[in-house]
């Protein structure tokens, strides 16, 4: 009986292995009908000259306007940049100017005094940046 039970299990796990093997092979054979795996190709879409040249000009005036394009989006980023900054600096004032427990009227309206001579440079370091 012992003998039937192993025969059984080897020839199961011998019918796994030939299955996962059998799908492997399927699943890396070249499928003829996939859209995904057929090769597309693209047509120059340039205008041509009747000489056979092609037009470079609507070429420059392309580049030109992917240049300005960039610029603007620079200037966007540096813009965007400098709102986090100032964001960031607000923050920063907001907790400065919190009284400390443990801090006198004196003190207290000396550093607030110091805090709002730093903010203001450091948004006129962030202005002149622009």
């Amino acid at each position: 009986m012992k003998s039937v039970v192993k025969k059984v299990a080897i020839y199961s796990m011998a019918g796994i292995m030939q299955f996962g093997l059998g799908g492997t092979a399927l699943a890396a054979s070249p499928a003829e009908d996939s859209p995904a795996t057929q090769q597309q190709y693209i047509e120059d879409s340039r205008p041509e000259a009747e000489n056979g040249q092609v037009n470079f000009q609507s070429d420059q005036v392309n580049h030109e306007e992917d240049q300005s394009n960039l610029e603007n989006q620079a200037d966007s980023d540096k813009t965007q940049a400098q709102k986090e900054r100032e964001h960031l600096e607000n923050e920063r004032y907001k907790k400065a100017i919190q009284r400390k427990p443990n801090e006198s009227d004196a003190e207290w309206q000396k550093r607030l005094q110091k805090e709002n001579e730093r903010r203001e440079q450091n948004l006129e370091q962030i202005k002149q940046e622009r």
